[in-house]
């Protein structure tokens, strides 16, 4: 099997953070995938956005995973970063961690301001949130709590 990556913290995100002298650039526009759209646990998941134009070098996209895991929200630990495209799917220890196979997500522009203690960066918003979208990601059959309608493909 793969390596596991480092655990996510999960920590309960701020629900406002104090903000730059107001939020100068717009909220990123979501590009993909569509609201609702279903995957299962073998599919590529990209989270894709419209870039808001040049970021300067201490400018980023925070991107913001967020799901339910023993009845509370957790937020999946994202690196900020300056491209217009995330890889979910590279996270696949969430599919073991969601209760219900749903994902809520969204991008924002912040500035980094420094590190905290555990050395993950710490900034201030530049935009307003996006949309949020949810999308499923589960797995085609067995483990978990799906539905099970769905026959795995025959073997080849």
């Amino acid at each position: 099997s793969s390596p596991t990556p480092e655990p996510t913290t999960f920590l309960p995100r701020p629900t406002s953070k104090p903000t730059a002298t107001g939020t100068p650039l717009p909220a990123p526009a979501l590009l993909a995938p569509s609201e609702r759209q279903d995957f299962f646990e073998d599919a590529e998941i990209v989270l894709t956005w419209q870039s808001v134009g040049e970021l300067p070098s201490d400018v980023y996209y925070e991107v913001i995973v967020a799901y339910s895991h023993l009845g509370a929200t957790w937020y999946d630990e994202v690196p900020w970063t300056r491209d217009t495209s995330w890889t979910m799917s590279e996270h696949s220890y969430l599919l073991d961690l969601s209760d219900d196979g749903r994902y809520q997500w969204s991008v924002q522009v912040v500035h980094q301001t420094g590190v905290d203690a555990k050395g993950q960066p710490v900034g201030v918003p530049l935009s307003p949130p996006s949309e949020v979208r949810t999308l499923s990601w589960r797995r085609a059959s067995g483990g978990g709590g799906g539905s099970g309608n769905t026959p795995a493909p025959p073997p080849p």
